[in-house]
């Protein structure tokens, strides 16, 4: 048996980490072109890149590490299947129960894996993303204004000044176009600077002595003097809040953060629904390894079709089932329609139950009825082109 489990936990553990890296560089391929943009767009060191790559990393491996794990099983099983693996192991006395143990093993060290990351990692990585992206904007912010130059690198912004003193720190002669709302606006200044605020993570222009000057619907034109005014910057390719400010939502807290939260909105009679939710999530998220693990074996063995093609089909669709029911119960948990703790488990208890009749199922030796049917409809599917092809074929003669 040590033999066997060594030979299915290699079967299962080749797949998995190949698949992560498929998913994971998939998910990520839409964050390295930004990414790359504010190299080549901004000027930002290549290093800083790289750090921001790290720290955004766990948010997608919470994601990709029960994915590739159900793929893994999967393909693992159903190629064992196709060899008739499966049969000889039975013939040696070998059960489907025995053959779960490696199965059970791999799916503790992913949810391990998926746990660490999304208890521990992920909130650090988030944190740490915004104190980076926070140092960018206002080093950009600060170096990156030219004088007698329309400088367009803000986020709906178009800035000219005059001249510039102290790296950016002192600005004179400046002229603004604000076009972040559906009608834009000009502002004019005699001077300016740069100002951030670490609390809040903005970065301002802070304008002295000079007008605002709107033209509204209908030619309707305003104009408003003022002695400070204060403008929020944002540079393009920044992955901030709304007017440059990067807030800290209930993904990034961490556990004893979230219980805080709850704790303070529960005495001031306040929604906690949200973080309660966020609490829960950090839990059931890994869980869907364990979950995977035994929906996955099964159905590998029962399927009569192997390769990857299909394995990556059909936990295509058993992983959009899933994510698709928990983004659901999350909605429906933060209008408070259903309880936070139905809401994220619920499509675990499903899927655990849904698991352990597929076990008990295949491990009587009996077929699944769903996917019978499946075989059957890919069958037809698959002999439709030749079918057409004949009956054309025969038309013409």
């Amino acid at each position: 048996m040590k033999t066997l489990n060594r030979y299915l936990f290699k079967e299962i553990v080749v797949p998995f980490f190949l698949s992560l890296f498929v998913f994971t560089f998939v998910l990520l391929l839409e964050r390295i072109m930004k990414l790359i943009e504010l190299v080549v767009g901004s000027g930002v060191r290549m290093t800083d890149i790289v750090m921001l790559f790290i720290y955004i990393l766990p948010s997608f491996l919470t994601l990709t590490i029960p994915m590739s794990f159900l793929l893994a099983v999967l393909i693992a099983f159903s190629r064992l299947s196709s060899d008739s693996e499966i049969i000889a192991m039975r013939a040696s006395g070998v059960s489907l129960y025995q053959m779960m143990i490696p199965v059970s093993v791999s799916s503790i060290l992913a949810y391990g894996m998926t746990f660490y990351l999304i208890v521990y990692a992920l909130p650090f990585g988030n944190q740490a993303f915004r104190v980076m992206v926070f140092d960018m904007a206002k080093g950009k912010a600060s170096t990156g204004i030219k004088e007698r130059v329309f400088n367009d690198g803000f986020e709906g912004v178009v800035l000219y000044v005059d001249r510039v003193k102290d790296a950016g720190e002192n600005l004179e002669g400046i002229m603004i176009y604000d076009q972040r709302e559906k009608e834009g606006y000009t502002i004019l200044a005699q001077e300016g600077g740069i100002v951030s605020d670490p609390k809040t993570m903005s970065v301002s222009m802070r304008l002295k002595n000079g007008e605002v000057h709107k033209v509204g619907k209908g030619l309707s034109y305003s104009r408003v003097a003022f002695s400070t005014y204060d403008l929020r910057l944002s540079f393009k390719g920044a992955a901030s809040g709304n007017n440059g400010e990067v807030s800290k939502g209930d993904r990034e807290m961490t556990i004893t953060e979230l219980r805080e939260r709850i704790s303070e909105l529960r005495n001031r009679g306040e929604n906690y629904s949200p973080y309660e939710i966020e609490m829960h999530k950090k839990f059931s998220i890994p869980f869907a390894c364990i979950v995977f693990g035994l929906i996955g074996a099964p159905l590998g063995i029962q399927s009569k079709r192997s390769g990857r093609a299909f394995g990556f089909s059909l936990s295509l669709v058993i992983f959009l089932v899933y994510y698709v029911s928990l983004t659901a119960g999350e909605n429906l948990g933060d209008r408070g329609i259903i309880p936070p703790l139905l809401a994220m488990w619920g499509i675990n208890i499903m899927f655990l139950f849904l698991g352990i009749y597929l076990i008990i199922t295949v491990g009587k030796e009996r077929s699944i009825t769903f996917l019978v049917w499946m075989d059957r409809a890919i069958d037809i599917v698959e002999r439709l082109p030749g079918k057409l092809i004949r009956l054309i074929g025969r038309s013409r003669k």
